[in-house]
């Protein structure tokens, strides 16, 4: 399956503002008319097939179930490539991590801040208008961090990075863009972010300036940080839940063995202290790992069927008995 994000440089957390300029700058570079690249003709072709969905917020929608459900189903079988390495010396890698950055700047002067917040964070509060709690939790803590200095310059950059990234730290060039032209700043966002954290930073280069960064991570096949800790998806087999086993998942820094017990259910978790993401005090946080029970894939269901049956009469009843017949 194409990567549509990967095409225009992005990751798949971009804003419909970065698409439309990573895809400006793209067609430009690769047009058959300017370019005297090979193959020019064909890189236009992606570049522009990858467009069309990505700027259709409803194409996007459509393509990102189909995408997440195509490196989930990847995923699942670099797991099961993972596991049938056990005990080896080496251990895999299983995912893809994804690449490419990108940004989107406002810059305002905080002596009007009170008057121009509203307009100025408009994009940003759009961006976000499906993230509901986010906006109620950061939107106040952004305007706090804004309320020092009336002399500082201050730039509000929202910076795509991957969960990798933000698991172990990383040190990013970010494109600042202005009237008077476009500059680039070296910034370093520490270990630990999630989606929608707010950092503030002094500009090293520019003593009066503040760069306001809010966090946007790019979504991951296995992986989530909540405020609890790193959150990891691990499929099991209805045998491996039933009967118990012993699997080998990944870790940060090394593989990591676990004890699957007898009757674990679906969504079980299990949490492994300090073995999460390393936290401002030095200290590792938590992981936690999530069971997902995955039946057999669909061409091998049907010969599966006489022998899944007889797990039927070990229910001893209902097991959807207690649900209400509607959410609210």
């Amino acid at each position: 399956m194409k990567d549509y994000y990967k095409t225009l440089g992005l990751l798949n957390s971009a804003s419909q503002e970065e698409i439309k300029r990573s895809y400006r700058i793209l067609a430009r570079r690769y047009h058959p008319d300017i370019s005297q690249r090979e193959s020019s003709s064909e890189k236009f072709k992606e570049i522009q097939n990858a467009y069309n969905t990505l700027k259709d917020l409803d194409k996007r929608k459509l393509y990102d179930a189909t995408a997440e459900a195509f490196i989930k189903q990847k995923f699942n079988s670099r797991l099961k490539s993972y596991a049938n390495s056990y005990g080896k010396n080496n251990s895999q890698t299983a995912g893809a991590k994804p690449t490419g950055e990108t940004v989107r700047k406002r810059t305002i002067r905080e002596s009007d801040l009170s008057d121009q917040i509203e307009e100025k964070l408009g994009d940003i509060k759009e961006a976000f208008a499906e993230k509901g709690s986010w906006l109620k939790e950061n939107f106040q803590k952004l305007k706090k961090h804004l309320k020092k200095d009336s002399d500082i310059k201050v730039s509000i950059v929202e910076v795509s990075i991957s969960i990798e990234d933000a698991i172990k730290g990383v040190k990013k060039k970010i494109e600042i863009v202005e009237p008077e032209g476009s500059r680039k700043v070296s910034v370093v966002i520490s270990s630990g972010v999630r989606d929608g954290s707010v950092i503030r930073l002094r500009n090293k280069n520019d003593r009066n300036e503040d760069l306001v960064l809010i966090i946007r991570l790019a979504s991951h096949p296995y992986l989530t940080i909540k405020s609890k800790g790193l959150i990891m998806e691990i499929p099991i087999t209805i045998n491996e839940a039933v009967a118990g086993a012993q699997i080998k998942v990944p870790g940060i820094d090394d593989a990591i063995l676990l004890k699957v017990q007898p009757g674990t259910q679906s969504g079980t978790e299990l949490r492994i202290k300090e073995q999460g993401i390393l936290g401002k005090d030095g200290k590792k946080g938590d992981l936690f790992v999530r069971f997902l029970i995955m039946a057999p894939p669909e061409p091998n269901a049907a010969l599966l069927k006489e022998k899944t049956s007889e797990i039927q009469k070990y229910y001893e009843q209902d097991i959807r008995a207690d649900l209400p017949e509607t959410i609210v």
